[in-house]
This record gives C-alpha cells, sequence and structure tokens, in this order.
C-alpha cells in the first residue's frame, strides 16, 4: 500500500497541507468545512495521478519518525480513504 507523509498545519480554524514527497501539491482548507486527512488523501491522490499522467516516477515515501521523535501534525496518508470515502 502507498503511504507518504503529509505535515498538517493548524490555526485560526484553518488547515495547510504539505506533502514532503510531493513539493508540488500544498493544499489550505476550513476546519469546519474539511476534514485535514481526507483533504491529505485527496491531495496525494491527485499528485499520484498527475505523476501518472506526466509518465513521472512516484517518489520514494520519505521514512515518518516513530512516536515521540514525530513532528506535530505528521502524518502518514494512502489514497485509499479518499476512495473508500468519495464512494460513501
Amino acid at each position: 500500500m502507498l503511504q507518504y507523509r503529509a505535515v498538517v498545519h493548524r490555526g485560526d480554524g484553518q488547515f495547510w497541507i504539505e506533502l514532503p514527497d510531493f513539493p508540488e501539491i500544498t493544499h489550505h482548507g476550513l476546519l469546519d468545512q474539511e476534514d485535514p486527512v481526507d483533504a491529505a488523501a485527496a491531495c496525494l491522490a491527485d499528485a499520484i495521478i498527475l505523476r501518472i499522467e506526466e509518465k513521472e516516477a512516484l517518489p520514494e515515501a520519505t521514512p515518518l519518525p516513530d512516536f515521540p521523535e514525530r513532528a506535530a501534525g505528521e502524518i502518514l496518508v494512502t489514497p485509499m480513504r479518499y476512495r473508500k470515502a468519495r464512494a460513501a
């Protein structure tokens, strides 16, 4: 299963997502309108699709440090979560 790091920054009712392995992808949203984890999964799915369409290789996933060394807001995301959410 593909899993990549996502960093979710939160503040003032908003969030900002970055995918370190896909630096071309960022996303901003409002916490009362969107789940940041679902948004991160959607961003990852879009990044993977874009790379495949452009015939570019997918990057190796940067390892996520084990707890407690993990930075605040770092999560692992997979495009599967996005696919399941859209099917519901």
